[in-house]
């Protein structure tokens, strides 16, 4: 089924409901979000929020890590923009930000890529729920999510003028 332009965005809507539900139903009966999979609050999040603390220009941050003997500089994520949200919140609410951003935008990317090959949207809908919530950790950044977009980009159907 083909559906509109117009009715693409209550489809959008309506889809991410059901993506955010990851979120909605633990936040609903336990008052917190729960972090599945691997124990992801140990590591990477914790990275990005000394990383987070250095970019608000605390360079003696990264002084927890290996006695103060790595420069700030070598650490990483500190480069990536995607840490700016650990500077402005606590660890666990930047993880859960960072986390449905990132999901949010792998759906959509996926779903640009997904309109090059069919125009069946109901399909295409479904199949971009199904990459965004199928990505095992959003702790990398904007790479994993974003590879589908450029795939779509590349695929561009424009002919050149010779």
């Amino acid at each position: 089924m083909v559906y509109r332009k117009d009715n693409n965005i209550k489809h959008h809507f309506i889809y991410l409901f059901i993506l955010y539900l990851y979120y909605l139903f633990p936040l609903t009966f336990t008052g917190s979000l729960l972090a599945g999979g691997p124990d992801v609050l140990d590591g990477g999040a914790v990275y990005n929020f000394i990383a987070g603390k250095i970019i608000l220009g605390n360079t003696d941050a990264v002084k927890v890590f290996l006695g103060g003997e790595l420069p700030w500089q070598f650490l990483k994520g500190v480069f990536y923009p995607i840490t700016f949200i650990y500077s402005f919140f606590e660890v666990e609410k930047s993880f859960w930000i960072t986390d449905i951003l990132l999901r949010t935008l792998a759906y959509f990317s996926f779903f640009y890529l997904l309109q090059k090959f069919s125009k069946n949207s109901s399909l295409n809908f479904l199949l971009a729920l199904l990459f965004a919530s199928s990505i095992p950790s959003t702790l990398n950044g904007i790479g994993l999510v974003t590879i589908p977009y450029l795939a779509g980009l590349l695929l561009k159907q424009k002919k050149l003028k010779s």
